[in-house]
């Protein structure tokens, strides 16, 4: 198969599966089925990107701002996402020999999908080329200040102030 040109040039692609809940409502579809039809979606996105040439993938999965919802919808996307981590994550890992990333504050999430996170950690190699990076309970803005830190970039949060339209989208 040729790969196509955007793909083959492009190391660093995220996926962000937003409007689950918007679809499953507009589709009369109850949110457990919504939510393992975007986990389908992500897998299919998985294995195209890493098929055309793609080192890096992000998947934007559960930001902390998404943890602030009622239970029943936190379980059901848990529930989605944990399918995914066990299950369809593992096989593309096997199929394309990437490691898996966590990025986020693993300790703020459902049990059962913090479980598959540590699951996945200690079955990682890290020494793979291509890397599938998780965001899980994470929050946009921390991210970044914590990236400048680890950069040692002098007072992150004075650099970012004059980026205030930025912490204002991200929060």
């Amino acid at each position: 198969m040729k790969k196509t040109t955007m793909l083959a040039n492009s190391l660093h692609i995220g996926l962000i599966p937003d409007g689950t809940r918007r679809w499953a409502k507009n589709n009369s579809v109850v949110l457990e089925e919504a939510y393992m039809n975007m986990v389908s979606v992500v897998q299919n996105s998985i294995d195209v990107l890493y098929e055309h040439g793609a080192q890096y993938v992000s998947i934007y999965l559960l930001s902390k701002e998404n943890l602030k919802r009622p239970e029943s919808e936190l379980n059901s996307v848990a529930a989605a996402e944990t399918y995914l981590l066990e299950n369809l994550v593992l096989m593309s890992d096997k199929k394309y020999n990437f490691d898996i990333v966590c990025a986020g504050l693993i300790e703020n999430i459902p049990y059962n999908l913090n479980t598959a996170i540590n699951k996945i950690k200690l079955q990682q190699n890290k020494n793979n080329l291509k890397k599938l990076f998780l965001c899980i309970a994470y929050c946009p803005y921390e991210e970044l200040i914590g990236c400048l830190n680890n950069k040692k970039v002098d007072n992150p949060d004075k650099l970012l102030s004059n980026y205030g339209f930025l912490k204002k989208l991200i929060y």
